[in-house]
Formats: structure tokens, sequence, C-alpha cells
């Protein structure tokens, strides 16, 4: 636990990996992607409309998400499928990150449906993030599958959140 909060904004390369990532060998990827997070929301008119993740073919609601202003979005490329992951159903959208309490620890979704997830889990040090990636799901999306390891590593600042700008489509 810090007693200073560390800034997050900026833009970050994604990788998703079975067994562990690192940061030289990527063989163990199987999403590459880019994550774009800003410390503050997105203030124009037509983003205060955004709900908690809007992704580029459906939107995904919730009364509570709904009230949440998108602050960060990604864009995934799956280079291996691995048939036991939630991870990458979705390419690209914006989401709502939010710190755990006074840590260095944040969370976001990268996939939301009524009864399914995949939730990302990353602790901060420094220029880079690492953590953990969960699926799960209730009833017929029922997965049992390992969670995954994350690495996110900075690549640029957040004036040059390219994907922050990006109009995702939202078909009902």
């Amino acid at each position: 636990m810090r007693s200073q909060r560390s800034s997050v904004g900026g833009n970050y390369r994604l990788l998703i990996c079975r067994e562990g990532c690192g940061e030289a060998d990527t063989s163990r990827a199987y999403i590459v992607g880019t994550l774009a997070l800003s410390d503050t929301a997105i203030r124009s008119q037509q983003e205060k409309l955004l709900f908690y993740l809007i992704p580029t073919d459906t939107v995904l609601r919730s009364r509570r998400m709904a009230r949440l202003a998108a602050n960060g979005c990604f864009q995934l490329d799956r280079i291996k499928e691995m048939g036991d992951s939630y991870a990458g159903i979705i390419e690209g959208a914006r989401i709502h990150w939010r710190r755990i309490s006074r840590t260095d620890t944040i969370v976001f979704p990268l996939y939301r449906s009524p009864d399914a997830g995949y939730t990302v889990k990353l602790v901060q040090a420094g220029e880079t993030f690492r953590g953990t990636g969960r699926s799960w799901g209730a009833g017929t999306a029922a997965i049992a599958a390992p969670d995954d390891s994350i690495l996110v590593t900075r690549v640029g600042d957040a004036a040059a959140a390219e994907c922050l700008n990006r109009r995702y489509s939202a078909a009902a």
C-alpha cells in the first residue's frame, strides 16, 4: 500500500498470457493489444452518454454501471485461440477502470454480459502493471478456466490516447 497514489494515465501495450507473461518473451501470449487509461473521465458531451462498457457490436447495460463515465479504452488482437476464456470476445471498447481503495491496484472489465465476464486486476509498479485476468460465468455460461497473467507496459502519454476518440457503434 502507498500513501500517495500514482498516476495511471497513458497508452500501454497489453499482453494476456497463460502461465506468465515475459517482457522479452511473448510466446505465452494469446492476446496482444493496446490499453489507454485516463486519470479523469472523458468530458465531451457525447462521452457523457456512454455506458460502463461499449463494445464495437453491442451495448451492455446496467443501472449502476451506466452512471460511470468512461476513463479508458482497449483494442485487442487474438493471436492464439484458447477456447476457455472470455478475453477477446470484444475486440475494442471504452471502459471505466477504478482504483481499489488507497492502493496501486486497478480493476476493469474486458467483457461483460448478464451472465459472464472477464475482469482484469492489475498492480502498478512504475511504468508497468502486472496482474491477472479472470473469466467467469453462471449457468450455461459457466467456464472452468485458469486465471490469466497480464502484463501492461507504458508506451506513451495519455494525451495520445487514440481509442478514446474512436467511435464505437452501439447497436442495441
